[in-house]
């Protein structure tokens, strides 16, 4: 993700600006120009594009969530200016996602789709910019490739087409405009799907002595996951 620096051009008192220096906070209240950034001559632009906040926090000391701050110098034939106040804005050194998504939980819906819910991830688990999106991937219990299920902007999400009776594994990782972060743990969340009833035992016909009804008696069968109604 990249920023840009604009600026407005300050009184040259008759003599005209013939460089502009752009210093970044480095540490707190620390300001110094960076090697290879914004060192294009500014005279006629007084803006410096496209610069992109990873490498910039590879330059500096400032911590993820910290505001990117700059000053500005201006120079001409007599000399340089004193640094201009600190720009004000509200962006921030982010990062993609630092930590695994939490909360993932899943539920059977059928005897062929689940439906997951977690956690939404906010700062600083986020990397301090917004989650764009969340990628949903499972596996059956006795793989070892992951599949992709579904890639949502929120929770929750459904993921169908799962066979009957069998175990299944997920886990969820998040992506923001930085890239994508760590997956949560492979093994902590699962489900098995239900099925249809195993078919009932052979059953049993009575009938009391002189009585004309009889009384039917059976085994319950297996009801693999899900109340016999």
């Amino acid at each position: 993700m990249d920023i840009s620096i604009a600026f407005t051009a300050p009184a040259d008192h008759n003599n005209s600006i013939t460089s502009y220096t752009v210093k970044f906070e480095t540490s707190t209240g620390t300001y110094s120009s960076l090697a290879g950034i914004c060192t294009s001559n500014m005279v006629s632009t007084r803006n410096c594009l496209a610069i992109s906040i990873t490498t910039l926090k590879s330059l500096t000391q400032m911590a993820l969530g910290s505001e990117i701050k700059v000053k500005i110098v201006a120079t001409n034939l007599d000399g340089s200016s004193s640094d201009s106040a600190a720009s004000s804005s509200s962006v921030l050194y982010s990062s993609i996602p630092t930590s695994a998504v939490t909360g993932l939980a899943v539920s059977v819906v059928s005897s062929t789709q689940v439906s997951l819910t977690w956690t939404a991830q906010s700062t600083p688990g986020n990397g301090y910019s917004s989650i764009t999106t969340y990628t949903v991937e499972y596996k059956l219990s006795s793989d070892s490739t992951w599949q992709s299920g579904n890639i949502t902007a929120s929770s929750p999400a459904t993921i169908s087409g799962l066979t009957t009776l069998s175990t299944y594994y997920f886990r969820i990782k998040s992506t923001n405009a930085f890239g994508t972060g760590p997956t949560s743990s492979d093994s902590s969340v699962s489900a098995t799907l239900y099925g249809i009833p195993n078919v009932p035992a052979q059953p049993t016909l009575t009938q009391t002595s002189g009585s004309t009804s009889i009384v039917v008696t059976w085994t319950a069968p297996a009801n693999n996951g899900a109340t016999i109604s």
